[in-house]
Order: C-alpha cells, then sequence, then structure tokens
C-alpha cells in the first residue's frame, strides 16, 4: 500500500513538473505573440488579404518579384491567415500552430508516445521551434503536421488502419502546401511509408486486402501532395517556380549559406552541414558570434574559427537549437535506435512503439540530406520527432523523474532566450505593452500620413495599409 501511494506521488510530481511549464509556455506565446515579422508584412499578409479579398486591404499591388511569388508560392497560408486579417486580431494567426499542436499532442498521447504536457515541453527545447510557434511564419505548421502525418501513417500501417492512413496523407498535403520544404518533407513521408508497408510484414500481422489499398492509398497520397508542384511545372516549366533550382530556372535565384569547408565531402555535406548547423559547431568551426533570433538569417562577421581562420562578412543561416540540448538529445535518439535494433535482431519482430521509432529514424536520417537542411526552421519536423522520440524512450525507464528534470532545465534556456525581454519590457512600461504586442512594431499613424504612399520596401507599405485602415 505504501509503494502504491508512494508511486501515485511521483506520477504526480511527474506531471506537476512538466504541465506548469507548458500551459506557461503556451500562454506566453499567445501574449507575446510576433504576428507582424517581416516576412508576413512584406508577402504572406499581402498573398493572404488579395487571395481572400479582404475589404481595404486587397488592393495592395505586388511588384513584379512578389508577383511571381504569389503565381508560384503554396497557397495553404494565405487561407490559414485570413481570419486575422478579416477581423483585425493578430493574435488569430497563432491559431493554425495551436491547431497542429494540439493534434500532435493528442495523436501522441493516444498511441500512449508520451503525455500532451511532455510533448509540448519536449518539442519547445529547441528555441528555433519555440521562436517559430510564437510567430506568423509557417515553419511551425509545416514541421508539426508533417510530424503527426509521420506517426499516424506509421501506426496505421502497424495496425492496419486505413482511416487513420488517409488521415496522415491529408495532413502531409497540408504541410506540402504550405511551403516547398513541406512538399520535400511530405514526399519523404510517404517514401517511408512505402519502407514500412514492406517492413510491416515481418513485424505485424498479414493482411494482403491491407497492403493493397494502402498501397493505393499512399500514390494516390504522393499524387496529391506533389499536385501544386506539378502544375508549377506545366505552367512555369519549374515545380519550385519562382526560385531556379538545378536544371529549372525560374526568376527569382536560390542561395544555400551553408559553409564551404565540409565541400570536399559531397554527397555527404549537406547532412553534415545538418548536424554541424544543429549541434551549433558550425558557429565555433566559423566563428561565428551565437545569435538567436526566428530565422536564423542575418549577415554577420565572423571573426575566424577553428576550419575558418579568416575574418569574413556573409549571410550566416545555421544554428537555432541551443546545441547542448541537441547533443543530449541526439544521442539518446541513437541510443535508442541501437537498443530497438538489436532487440529486433534478437527477437526477429517489432511492437508498435519500436516500429514508430526506427521508421522514424529513417525519417530524420533521410531528412538530413533535403536541399538547404542547414536552415534548421525549414525542417523543425526532424527535431520535433528526435525530440519526441528520445525522451519518450528515456521516460518509460525507471529514471524518469531525471528525465522530466533534465528537459525542463533545457527547456529554461528556450524560455529565457523567448520570453525574456518581452517580460521585461512588461514589469518596465506595464501590461499595456503586452496587449499591444503584436503590433508593437507597426509605424504610427502620423508615420503613414507623411511617408511616400509609393514607399517601395512592400512591408512597410502593408503595414501602412493595416494602420491606415
Amino acid at each position: 500500500m505504501n509503494k502504491s501511494i508512494l508511486s501515485e506521488l511521483f506520477s504526480r510530481l511527474n506531471n506537476n513538473l512538466t504541465v506548469f511549464p507548458a500551459v506557461a509556455i503556451l500562454s506566453l506565446s499567445i501574449i507575446f505573440f510576433d504576428a507582424f515579422i517581416y516576412d508576413v508584412l512584406a508577402y504572406h499578409g499581402p498573398f493572404s488579404v488579395i487571395a481572400t479579398q479582404v475589404q481595404g486591404l486587397s488592393d495592395f499591388q505586388l511588384d513584379q518579384g512578389l508577383l511571381n511569388r504569389y503565381q508560384g508560392f503554396p497557397p495553404l497560408w494565405r487561407f490559414a491567415l485570413y481570419p486575422s486579417f478579416l477581423i483585425g486580431w493578430p493574435r488569430l494567426m497563432l491559431l493554425p500552430n495551436l491547431l497542429i499542436l494540439a493534434l500532435l499532442c493528442l495523436a501522441l498521447q493516444r498511441l500512449k508516445v508520451l503525455p500532451w504536457h511532455l510533448t509540448v515541453c519536449a518539442i519547445f527545447v529547441f528555441p528555433v521551434c519555440l521562436f517559430s510557434f510564437r510567430s506568423g511564419y509557417q515553419d511551425f505548421f509545416v514541421g508539426a503536421s508533417t510530424s503527426a502525418s509521420l506517426v499516424l501513417l506509421l501506426y496505421s500501417i502497424y495496425d492496419r488502419k486505413l482511416l487513420i492512413t488517409i488521415l496522415a496523407l491529408i495532413l502531409s498535403a497540408f504541410s506540402s502546401y504550405t511551403k516547398y520544404q513541406g512538399f520535400m518533407q511530405s514526399f519523404l513521408v510517404v517514401v517511408v511509408g512505402y519502407l514500412a508497408l514492406v517492413s510491416s510484414q515481418y513485424t505485424s500481422r498479414k493482411d494482403l486486402g491491407f497492403n493493397k489499398q494502402c498501397f493505393i492509398a499512399l500514390s494516390l497520397g504522393l499524387f496529391l501532395i506533389s499536385s501544386h508542384s506539378i502544375y508549377n511545372l506545366i505552367v512555369y516549366s519549374n515545380p519550385f517556380y519562382p526560385v531556379s533550382v538545378g536544371p529549372f530556372e525560374g526568376p527569382e535565384g536560390n542561395y544555400t549559406a551553408s559553409s564551404t569547408y565540409t565541400s570536399f565531402l559531397y554527397p555527404l555535406q549537406g547532412s553534415l552541414n545538418h548536424v554541424l548547423s544543429a549541434s551549433e559547431l558550425d558557429w565555433i568551426f566559423r566563428g561565428v558570434v551565437p545569435k538567436y533570433n526566428i530565422d536564423m538569417a542575418r549577415a554577420q562577421t565572423q571573426y575566424g574559427g577553428l576550419l575558418d581562420p579568416k575574418a569574413v562578412t556573409g549571410l550566416v543561416r545555421t544554428g537555432g537549437t541551443y546545441g547542448p540540448a541537441y547533443l543530449a538529445i541526439f544521442l539518446a535518439f541513437t541510443s535508442g535506435i541501437f537498443k530497438k535494433l538489436r532487440a529486433l535482431f534478437i527477437a526477429k519482430s517489432l511492437n508498435s512503439q519500436d516500429f514508430l521509432y526506427l521508421l522514424t529514424g529513417i525519417y530524420v536520417l533521410l531528412a538530413s540530406f533535403l536541399p538547404q537542411s542547414h536552415e534548421l526552421r525549414y525542417y523543425l519536423s526532424i527535431f520535433i520527432l528526435i525530440s519526441v522520440f528520445s525522451i519518450s524512450y528515456l521516460y518509460q525507464t525507471s529514471h524518469s523523474q531525471i528525465v522530466c528534470v533534465v528537459v525542463l532545465l533545457c527547456l529554461s534556456v528556450s524560455f529565457v532566450l523567448n520570453f525574456t525581454q518581452p517580460l521585461y519590457s512588461t514589469a518596465k512600461q506595464g501590461f499595456g505593452y503586452a496587449v499591444s504586442y503584436p503590433s508593437r512594431d507597426l509605424p504610427t499613424t502620423q508615420d503613414c500620413l507623411i511617408s511616400e504612399p509609393n514607399v517601395e520596401d512592400p512591408a512597410k507599405r502593408f503595414a501602412c495599409m493595416l494602420i491606415l485602415r
């Protein structure tokens, strides 16, 4: 009886350790939501009001470069932002991120991977995930929907549930129709789905009828996911229009901003660049001063590091995970992979949890080779998945309390990087600062009235349209 009471107390302690920080982070993300960051003002917002014909905003004029983007970019995010611009509530831009996070948490809790509150803490251990969640960018939505689609797809294949397969493919389509990197990740999810379908013949019950139906669903899903890129290929002769990619030409040049000291390792340098960026070792190797922000993009001086001693100024787009947290989670994830592979070789079978874990490992490996994988905000699915599954692997051991404490210690760094400034400014200026936080950087009415009506910067022009409306 005493042992049972003690176990219950420890269980409650675990919950309290992670429920409060999870609720606090979600609440602060709503309060301190970065609605009008540059890309939202420059083109996400204008694209939304033009596509949905929001009164008073839809006559915004796009220059030729933005018009090319409007014609070629995946369109879903325009409609996701529509309620915010229609009603005039900037914080409504957070709704898609909240909904997809809730769906991911629900799926992982139902599958007994992690309780919802520990899932929230696991995801936001990485500052770049939390920065993206509380901003108007699409990256968190893409990463979370890709993660949910992969988890649900693997579960549906193992347990032979075709309706869940269809739901997973719909989520992949959401990701694909939001961002080009979402298309690449969704395409990879289906590839892993095919691999899972083949390998499931040896790890779960055989069902030829389901196999045939699932193969058809995956093939139709692949077409659905690719349809926007196929349209661009037919209309503009470039699936990634307007961006020039490889043999496909477009009016907008591509960039990589990746490190050059790994180029001799072709074709493996893309994956290595991802790991060096995620571990933040690239900052050390190039002598880059650490700086955390939403997209990790900045032009700054590299003062010379271990592998690149020259002092140069260039575009840096690496880092954002808080390197020690990433290294700890990556090592735990890798340890789990080897342990589950060993169990597979011994028992010649896998339970559903191990099946999900190992196939997720294949996805993570392949995703690290995707283009621009060193720009971490584009591939948040990698970090969401390794964090959730590695913490799940450790949480199910006898040291679950220690796991929660370590997660919270890493989470505290992400919390400080995201919320120190807004909390300090609120304490200094009053609660009104928090209330008006999403609109804090918009120009004043006076600034807009005296500025040129046809100012070149589209972000400033759109901001003034919002103010004057």
